[in-house]
């Protein structure tokens, strides 16, 4: 660790560099990262954000090694609350996260244009929404999902 110290704990501006490569620069608070700061990992993602009792909380962006990125809250190191996530593919969702899952009301916009608006529960589209491709336009009610495989997954069910 170089930096600040305070009753023998890291406490202020400093960077810690951990045995696996990774490193932490930025503010401290009685020895945890607390505050600003930029978390470097060991596969090259990044973490430019705010940090309270070691944890990343708060608004910040996360650099991903593959090239896709996130900007928006974090709470207990997860995606939590509203945020946007642009994917290295061209795709991105806009919307509410909970615990790191698409939830709530949020908006993906595929990368061949086309757009699903709506709610989302565990991740997937679910309840009420509208979905609009290049060849098509729907409003579909839970139960009745359109099948769509290019989210990196395959949603499909049918009406009970």
């Amino acid at each position: 660790y170089e930096g600040s110290w305070k009753d023998g704990m890291p406490h202020g501006r400093g960077t810690v560099y951990y045995a696996n490569t990774t490193r932490f620069e930025g503010e401290w608070k009685e020895g945890n990262r607390h505050g600003k700061g930029t978390f470097h990992f060991t596969d090259s993602d990044r973490y430019i954000g705010e940090f309270r009792d070691g944890q990343r909380d708060g608004q910040g962006t996360y650099h991903f090694a593959n090239g896709d990125q996130y900007i928006g809250e974090h709470r207990n190191q997860q995606k939590h609350g509203r945020g946007t996530y642009y994917y290295a593919n061209g795709a991105v969702y806009s919307g509410e996260y909970l615990e790191s899952k698409k939830s709530g009301q949020g908006t993906y916009y595929f990368p061949d244009s086309g757009r699903y608006e709506g709610e989302w529960k565990n991740g997937l589209p679910n309840g009420r929404a509208s979905c609009t491709t290049l060849t098509a336009s729907a409003t579909k009610d839970s139960g009745r999902t359109a099948k769509r495989t290019d989210w990196g997954y395959s949603t499909a069910s049918a009406v009970t």
